[in-house]
């Protein structure tokens, strides 16, 4: 008898998550909706080239090109300066979206000169979601959602190609 009652309690319980109170049994196809215009519209402006600059946190600076294309993938060129040494320029590849507020990135790895390097795609450093403070055709600034840290980037006036230093 036991049983029975546990296997009944567990059948209902699962009855239950296809069942909307109000209205009856809810339609799977419609448990999301589309995609709300303004998160579309947000897409759109986040694709393509936009660049970044910031000072370095005990001297340097750090500029950077982020492409993002439609298909949500996106590569970022860092070129970092440390008081007078060389440059170093780096590339992480990975995939990007947008919904309602929160812009997110996945880096699913780096382009070297040895190869395609992948990311450790376990560990939760490689994922990133930030709010998105200010958007529009020539700039966009977002917050991380863990640090704080704020970022600003715009269109690059001309051809799509990572600045020499900050303008």
């Amino acid at each position: 008898m036991r049983v029975f009652a546990i296997g009944l309690v567990a059948s209902l319980l699962l009855a239950g998550c296809a069942w909307n109170n109000a209205t009856g049994p809810v339609d799977a196809s419609l448990a999301k909706p589309g995609t709300p215009e303004q998160t579309a519209e947000r897409r759109q402006l986040l694709t393509g080239c936009w660049v970044g600059a910031a000072q370095i946190k005990g001297g340097g600076q750090r500029v950077w090109l982020v492409q993002r294309e439609d298909d949500g993938r996106f590569r970022i060129d860092f070129r970092t300066q440390v008081d007078n040494a060389e440059a170093e320029v780096t590339t992480e590849v990975g995939s990007w979206g947008v919904s309602g507020d929160i812009y997110f990135t996945i880096t699913r790895g780096w382009l070297t000169p040895n190869g395609p390097q992948a990311a450790d795609m376990g560990d939760p450093y490689f994922y990133d979601a930030y709010l998105i403070e200010a958007l529009d055709e020539q700039q966009f600034v977002y917050r991380h959602a863990e640090t704080g840290y704020s970022y600003r980037v715009t269109r690059p006036v001309g051809d799509c190609v990572l600045p020499s230093s900050a303008a």
